[in-house]
């Protein structure tokens, strides 16, 4: 209700809109509303608003009818304004109202109101909802989205050279994809394959092989041919390790060594975040090698120390012989068994020859030492 005062008389006029339930359709004319203010003197005007601003009349896509009526008994006025509107798109967000304007008094205007627009559906897009890159094996949820509204209920997806329709439901999964999954894939409204959007899909891939494998045996001085072989869908980067040490290159054995011995690890990767390792334990048996035989004083001045190391596969055991007999040195802590050491006490005049033999199942090796004892002046 508004209130104003004339001169001589009270003028009251009340304004209500009746909009239409219905939704609108697209490009379609439609009566929109009806806007109606009573007993008013003199009789008031109406004004339609869309977002706030005024509407004018076209005769086409807006059309504006006003009719003006008085009450013989009272002469107070009815001013109904109704509007026939041709909807867009861009209308679904659109906000509509009236205005009644009267000389006595402040313009009144209804709260503005939004309308339901059915329009098709112009663009379809295909949406790949998995985060990639994509690997051998993983899942890739696919997504038909349309821009018509009300939207479509059923979509159809094209597999390669497969045809999914989906009911009630705007997504399809792909699982345990493969390399053979890679290409183009699309998805359209069910009834109008040419209102489709593409996107295309590329599953990455890594294959290794590496020759030997297992645990090798092989014999000192052998040579071992270590071959790897890969295929990927992008950079491959290689790296290998012995025992958990990082090496600089791939290992060659043109003539192995005791050394040589060890777990070796191949691991293969590629920029798209794919790895995958290969190992081989090499085992190199032979007889026994004595490399050194250290002499050194002991710690008290009175005592020589020798000390022998040797190595094979399976690992030596060094003992020790004087003159032809055999002596077991003392253990203070004992040393490993492919690293003997020998403690003897000088004397003045003695000569005397010291044996040492390494031992293991693949034979012998014996080295021999001779030793003079220098008398030390009191």
């Amino acid at each position: 209700w508004l209130s104003g005062l004339t001169a001589s008389n009270l003028v009251t006029h009340m304004v209500s809109l009746m909009l239409s339930p219905r939704p609108i359709t697209h490009f379609l004319p439609i009566q929109l509303g009806e806007c109606l203010t009573q007993d008013a003197n003199p009789a008031a005007n109406v004004t339609w608003l869309k977002n706030g601003q005024p509407l004018t009349a076209d005769g086409k896509s807006t059309v504006i009818t006003t009719k003006k009526t008085a009450d013989p008994t009272t002469g107070l006025s009815t001013t109904s304004s109704t509007l026939e509107y041709m909807a867009v798109k861009e209308d679904a967000s659109s906000q509509f109202s009236c205005s009644v304007q009267h000389i006595l008094g402040p313009n009144q205007v209804t709260a503005p109101e939004n309308f339901t627009i059915n329009y098709p559906t112009e663009k379809v897009e295909l949406q790949v909802v998995s985060k990639g890159p994509f690997k051998e094996g993983d899942n890739i949820t696919l997504k038909c989205n349309a821009d018509g509204n009300p939207p479509p209920t059923s979509f159809s997806f094209y597999l390669k050279e497969k045809k999914v329709t989906v009911e009630n439901a705007n997504m399809y999964t792909l699982t345990g994809v493969t390399r053979g999954s890679t290409g183009e894939y699309k998805c359209s409204l069910v009834n109008d394959d040419k209102m489709a959007d593409t996107k295309n899909i590329l599953v990455n891939y890594l294959d290794v092989s590496l020759s030997p494998s297992g645990t090798i045996i092989k014999n000192i001085g052998e040579s071992l041919e270590v071959v790897i072989q890969k295929n990927a869908s992008d950079e491959i980067r290689v790296s290998w390790t012995k025992d958990n040490g990082k090496l600089d290159k791939k290992p060659v054995f043109l003539h192995l060594k005791y050394s040589d011995s060890g777990f070796y690890v191949c691991e293969v990767s590629t920029g798209m975040g794919i790895k995958q390792s290969r190992s081989f334990q090499l085992v190199v048996e032979g007889k026994p090698v004595i490399n050194r035989l250290l002499k050194m004083r002991g710690g008290d001045g009175r005592h020589k120390v020798l000390i022998c190391e040797a190595e094979g596969a399976p690992r030596p055991s060094v003992h020790w012989s004087i003159n032809g007999t055999h002596v077991r040195p003392p253990c203070r802590p004992c040393p490993p068994p492919h690293l003997g050491s020998l403690g003897y006490l000088m004397a003045p005049v003695d000569y005397f020859h010291i044996y040492d033999t390494a031992f293991q199942t693949k034979g012998e090796k014996k080295t021999s030492e001779e030793l003079q004892a220098v008398h030390r002046a009191a």
